[in-house]
């Protein structure tokens, strides 16, 4: 005899995804707003703003900044995090040495 448990459940991980995403998507578009501007004004803030942003939304969706068990996982919020901050760093010493962009 089914007791209806297992549709409980399921009901319930649908309403917390809708209830992320009803969160996160103000976020996203504020986010993309907010990059284009900084990308019209200076690379280096953008790539800054996209770390900050990721790390946000991962707070947002899962309601943590940081899990290290993520980063053994291939494309995880903490990943993406990684290689942003790698071009950051690269942008900036390129900046710093080569003058080549705003």
């Amino acid at each position: 005899m089914d007791s209806g448990f297992g549709d409980r459940i399921m009901i319930d991980a649908k309403a917390s995804i809708k209830k992320r995403w009803q969160k996160r998507l103000p976020l996203w578009i504020a986010g993309l707003l907010v990059f284009i501007f900084l990308l019209k004004h200076s690379l280096i803030f953008a790539l800054g703003w996209v770390i900050i942003f990721i790390l946000l939304d991962e707070y947002i969706k899962e309601g943590y900044w940081v899990k290290k068990s993520d980063f053994k996982k291939p494309l995880t919020h903490e990943n993406i995090a990684v290689i942003a901050s790698a071009i950051f760093t690269i942008a900036t010493l390129l900046k710093r040495k080569r003058k080549i962009y705003k």
